[in-house]
This record gives structure tokens, C-alpha cells and sequence, in this order.
């Protein structure tokens, strides 16, 4: 096969992968995010959310049960960290991060 032949082929390759993944929805999501549900579910009113860490604390994302990304006040001491989201909408939260800045964190929600 000539070089021309090849870069063909790959073309193809491509373009038919291209087709495929719109095809079926295919997302591109780092393989180490997590998201989990907080429980119990938030009743509404301020959202404290106290958390310890293994080594040290690391970003956490809030989202909301409309799915927006919350913003929260954070105030951290070495392996602990407090979040709080003014006014956080009832219902049932998440958190997200990404596991390779650690794995494991203990949470508690204050009502």
C-alpha cells in the first residue's frame, strides 16, 4: 500500500469513528470523577456541609438538584473543611471531584 492508500484509510477510520460516537452519544468524562448523593435530603434554607479528609482537604463541587454547580463559602483547617451554600434549594444534593486528589472524605450535613 502506498502512503497516499494509508492516509486514506485513516481518514475513513476517522470519520466513520466521528459518526459513530455521535451516533450513540458517546461523552468524553475524566475517567477518575466521581459524583455521589449527600443525604438526608435538604429541606431548604442554608446548606453546611462539614467534611473530613484523609491527608488533606481537596476541591469539591456542590451541584444542586436542578443540576447547577453551587457556589459555597469554604473554610478549611488542615484535614477539615466546612462548605456553605446560602439559600442551597431543597431537594436532594451531589458532590463531585476528582478521585486523584483523593479518595475518601467523611461528610455530615448540619440542619
Amino acid at each position: 500500500m502506498t502512503e497516499h492508500q494509508n492516509n486514506k484509510i485513516r481518514y475513513i477510520f476517522a470519520v466513520a469513528f466521528i459518526i459513530f460516537a455521535c451516533l450513540t452519544g458517546i461523552k468524553s468524562i475524566h475517567p477518575s470523577e466521581k459524583a455521589y448523593k449527600l443525604s438526608p435530603e435538604h429541606a431548604g434554607g442554608d446548606l453546611v456541609i462539614s467534611c473530613e479528609f484523609e491527608d488533606q482537604t481537596f476541591p469539591l463541587a456542590f451541584i444542586s438538584p436542578s443540576g447547577e454547580e453551587a457556589e459555597a463559602t469554604c473554610h478549611e483547617s488542615g484535614k477539615f473543611a466546612t462548605y456553605i451554600i446560602k439559600d442551597a434549594e431543597p431537594g436532594v444534593w451531589k458532590v463531585s471531584y476528582n478521585e486523584t486528589y483523593g479518595k475518601t472524605f467523611i461528610y455530615s450535613i448540619k440542619e
